[in-house]
């Protein structure tokens, strides 16, 4: 039987009981997702000149770097309960990009700051669809 193979090695099944604090890791990559939508909508409101967009935006990254934390946090409790290691490699690599973006945003370098922001964005909403459709397998 062979085992589906899924992004960033995130396979949909594995052998075993889910792994503690599994419902953390979907809360967490749930409220990643949202709070990563809502940084799009800071980021027009801030190119559109609006200075509280501008303190949205700013205070976003921080609150986007803090769920990332208790993320790899729950990604290591998921770890070791057997779980797999995709979601512990995606949210220290998200949390690395997370923080080039926000030292870009801080020099104004827009045009790397806003492709990257895309990639975290469709980075955050894959780790989301995993951590919603990950199950482990049947023994």
């Amino acid at each position: 039987m062979s085992t589906p193979i899924g992004v960033g090695g995130l396979s949909t099944r594995h052998m075993g009981p889910m792994p503690r604090l599994f419902g953390l890791m979907k809360a967490t990559a749930t409220f990643l997702a949202v709070a990563i939508l809502l940084q799009g909508f800071s980021a027009g409101r801030l190119l559109a000149g609006e200075e509280d967009g501008r303190k949205a935006h700013e205070a976003l990254a921080l609150v986007i770097v803090v769920a990332l934390l208790v993320q790899i946090v729950a990604a290591i409790v998921v770890l070791r309960g057997g779980g797999p290691k995709g979601f512990l490699v995606t949210g220290l690599v998200l949390l690395a990009l997370t923080v080039a973006q926000v030292a870009l945003g801080q020099n104004g370098e827009i045009a790397a700051h806003v492709p990257l922001g895309v990639a975290v964005s469709c980075a955050v909403a894959i780790l989301a669809y995993k951590a919603w459709t990950w199950r482990p397998a049947q023994r």
